[in-house]
């Protein structure tokens, strides 16, 4: 939690600004339902930061265009992200290859697309060797998983923004946000 606070206040506030820094300290770390997963000893804050740092780099590869170190940070930090939880892994799937694909076909540059092409490569094959141990996990938990589907969009809704009480606060925040980048930009 105090990670994410000092690059909230470093990082994203540098990049992004005020509003959506004070929006990630709110969303990732104040609302009911992050608290709790804060201070659980399972790796989900984690994964979280790891996420978070491989998404913010590839924030700044389509923003920058073809520094190899943000190439370099962003698989690195997917890479952790993925031995730390399988949620790691898919989200940081996603973005490294979609991060790099993006880049590359909107700047058509021979160093985007190699990259983009290594990136998503590395971070394959440093994962293989974990993709049996998944197989198995995976074959073990079929039937047989705690999780459960939630019910109802109000469920999700109330897991995203902390509970009812917050849920008006952190909706509003978002259209008010949305409506002054939507001012900002045109």
């Amino acid at each position: 939690f105090v990670v994410g606070i000092l690059l909230a206040c470093t990082l994203i506030k540098k990049h992004l600004g005020s509003i959506p820094a004070s929006f990630f300290i709110l969303v990732s770390g104040l609302s009911a339902s992050c608290c709790e997963y804060n201070l659980e000893i399972r790796m989900y804050s984690l994964v979280f930061l790891f996420v978070f740092l491989c998404t913010f780099c590839a924030f700044r590869i389509m923003k920058d265009g073809t520094k190899i170190s943000h190439f370099v940070l962003m698989t690195l930090f997917g890479i952790l992200a993925a031995y730390t939880h399988y949620y790691g892994l898919a989200v940081c799937g996603l973005i490294i290859f979609f991060a790099g694909l993006f880049n590359f076909v909107s700047t058509k540059n021979k160093k985007a697309f190699l990259g983009w092409f290594l990136s998503t490569m590395i971070y394959v094959v440093v994962y293989i060797p974990w993709l049996f141990v998944l197989h198995f996990q995976i074959q073990a938990e079929l039937g047989n998983s705690w999780m459960v589907e939630p019910d109802s969009l109000d469920r999700i809704l109330d897991f995203i923004t902390g509970g009812v009480r917050l849920r008006p606060i952190i909706l509003s925040f978002i259209i008010i946000m949305s409506v002054i980048i939507l001012v900002k930009e045109s």
